[in-house]
Formats: structure tokens, C-alpha cells, sequence
């Protein structure tokens, strides 16, 4: 196990370095996140250690301000999200960034990390694949587009909605802001993560509240 977290870990390593070096130091006044584009060598790299069924990747930019991040897994339960499957914070203090996020449907199964020039972190989750009935289906939104950065807002990398019904209806990330919609759109079960960073440490987040 840990010797499979190890080259997960020298990979995105590997991603971030080539990353890094491929664009001049510039100041960085716009704190944004977005999907990171790879080039075919890194797309490979990612493809290589990949052994889930979802994986995104995502490049973020700050400004000095920033203390920490925080990354949770959330279970929509009676219109809230209830972060029961997991939640990791982390002293960050870099101005850029990159987050790789690997998951299986249903999250029976993740593996999130993140690095940087002065951080890196890596958490992994799991369990037994859920008997689920060959009837059930699921549809999952992602962030695709890039996401203004607040500090001490939650954004949403992805939505998974899991429904028994025979047709599924799309959904954005941004509904994660209005969970009640997702059972008008007849999902049974949803699942969602979301990313974090804030001015605060880590000792003085607050779990959020909806």
C-alpha cells in the first residue's frame, strides 16, 4: 500500500515539476481554480498510476494570503451534506498548486493529493464495491470551467447523482448550492467533493455549514 501511494505520490510530483517548468514566474493576482490541461506525456503519467474509475486533475492559482486547504466528501442526507465519507485539511501556503482527484462511482473508493512547491499531501479511502442493483444508474457533473477562488468558500469539483429510476437528468456542480434540487431531480442518492482554501490555519477552520 505504501508502495503504491509512493509512486502515486513521484508521479503527480513529476506532473507539478513539468507544470511548473513550462511557464515563467509571473505574480499572480487572480485566485482562481480550473481544470488542468496535460500534455500527452503527463496524460500518460496519469493514465499509468490511474486504477480508478474517475480521475480529474485540476491547477489552481492563489495570492500570499492563503494558510490552508481543505478537501471534503460529502453525502447528500435529507436536502444536507453530511461530510461522513471524509474530510482532510492541510497548512498550504503556496501561491499555485495542483490537485489530482481519483475516485470510483459511488465513492466506495478515492484517492485525493494535492502538491506544490512548499506542500504536498495524500489521502486515500477505501471499502467493499457496494452490491448496488444492476438497475441503478448514476451521472456525475464536474467542474469543466474556471472557478473564481473565495477564500473560505466551498467549490464544488464534482457531483455524482446515483438514481433506480429509468432516466436520469443532467445536473451542474453549481447545484451543490441548492441540494434540494437534486431530489426534484429524482436522485436516490448523491454524492459530492469540494475544495476549500482559506486565510485561516487549520486549527481555526470551522466545519461548514449549509
Amino acid at each position: 500500500m505504501k508502495r503504491v501511494l509512493s509512486v502515486f505520490m513521484l508521479a503527480v510530483s513529476l506532473l507539478i515539476f513539468t507544470s511548473c517548468k513550462a511557464k515563467n514566474p509571473v505574480e499572480v493576482k487572480e485566485k482562481y481554480i480550473q481544470k488542468a490541461e496535460l500534455t500527452k506525456s503527463e496524460d500518460d503519467i496519469v493514465k499509468l498510476v490511474g486504477d480508478y474509475e474517475n480521475q480529474m486533475m485540476y491547477d489552481f492559482n492563489l495570492d500570499d494570503k492563503v494558510q490552508s486547504i481543505q478537501i471534503s466528501i460529502y453525502e447528500l442526507k435529507d436536502n444536507k451534506w453530511d461530510s461522513n465519507i471524509g474530510r482532510t485539511s492541510q497548512e498550504f501556503k503556496d501561491i499555485k498548486g495542483r490537485l489530482s482527484l481519483n475516485f470510483n462511482n459511488y465513492f466506495y473508493g478515492y484517492k485525493i493529493a494535492f502538491l506544490s512547491e512548499n506542500s504536498s499531501a495524500s489521502t486515500k479511502f477505501s471499502t467493499e464495491k457496494p452490491q448496488e442493483p444492476s438497475t441503478m444508474g448514476q451521472l456525475s457533473s464536474f467542474l469543466d470551467n474556471k472557478a473564481e477562488i473565495t477564500y473560505d468558500k466551498e467549490i464544488p469539483l464534482v457531483v455524482q447523482g446515483v438514481t433506480s429510476g429509468n432516466t436520469m437528468t443532467a445536473h451542474t456542480v453549481d447545484y451543490f448550492y441548492t441540494p434540494e434540487k437534486y431530489k426534484e431531480l429524482g436522485y436516490d442518492r448523491v454524492y459530492a467533493v469540494t475544495v476549500l482554501f482559506s486565510e485561516k490555519q487549520v486549527s481555526e477552520l470551522n466545519v461548514i455549514k449549509e
